[in-house]
């Protein structure tokens, strides 16, 4: 810009560097905005991939538990019925001893 040194000229490079420093600021942002939403996507990815990841781990524990209940409640079946035999049995034996009385 060739001018005559004044005012006019300050008021113009003034507003040419405002011009200037606007653009870059602007673009900057954009720039900076396309980043982070970058690096956000790429965040909600991950926290989606460890839930997902945490609820099959969950959900493995789960069944795991419930087959260790099954079994337990299948252990407690068992020690049940071999007390019911057991006291049948004594039973039997004590019947047995008051019929040879």
């Amino acid at each position: 810009m060739k001018m005559i040194p004044g005012s006019k000229k300050e008021e113009a490079l003034n507003e040419f560097f405002s011009k200037v420093l606007k653009e870059a600021i602007d673009n900057s942002c954009a720039e900076l905005k396309k980043c982070l939403g970058s690096i956000f996507m790429d965040v909600e990815i991950e926290i989606q991939d460890a839930l997902q990841s945490n609820l099959s781990r969950m959900q493995d524990i789960r069944l795991r538990l419930n087959e260790c209940l099954d079994n337990q409640n299948h252990i407690a079946i068992q020690s049940s019925l071999i007390n019911a035999c057991y006291k049948i049995e004594t039973c039997d034996q004590i019947m047995k001893i008051i019929e040879q009385e």
